[in-house]
């Protein structure tokens, strides 16, 4: 699969979850554990899809001073984006959420996960 900018973890098909970016999920009262789709590529030439890139894109659109209008929507919901693995990503919830599925659609549509290659190569101002 090549991978635009514009790929959420999550999308709904008739009020059903259903994969994208992630091929499974687990919710506990502290967050959430996507894994990760494995044959994702960034277009251009930016990589492969990792955990790295779900932290960086976070990183990004948080910082203070970013230009993301998704930002203040991730961290309203969650504190932090850790990577378990290549292939896991934990997001931390700041308290329990009901409509976290919402949540991280809505913020995944608007803060897009991007190449942390890109990120790095390009900068903040060419994302965000």
């Amino acid at each position: 699969m090549r991978a635009c900018r514009v790929r959420p973890l999550l999308w709904f098909d008739f009020d059903e979850m259903q994969p994208m970016l992630a091929t499974s999920w687990t919710v506990t009262e502290d967050g959430v554990t996507f894994k990760l789709r494995k044959d994702v590529e960034f277009h251009n030439g930016w990589g492969k899809f990792t955990a790295a890139d779900m932290v960086s894109t976070w990183d990004e659109a948080t910082a203070e001073g970013s230009k993301s209008s998704a930002g203040g929507v991730a961290r309203s919901v969650y504190s932090d984006v850790k990577a378990l693995d290549d292939e896991t990503v934990f997001m931390d919830f700041i308290q329990p959420s009901v409509k976290w599925a919402q949540d991280v659609m809505h913020w995944e549509h608007t803060l897009w996960v991007t190449s942390k290659k890109a990120l790095d190569d390009k900068g903040r101002d060419w994302q965000f």
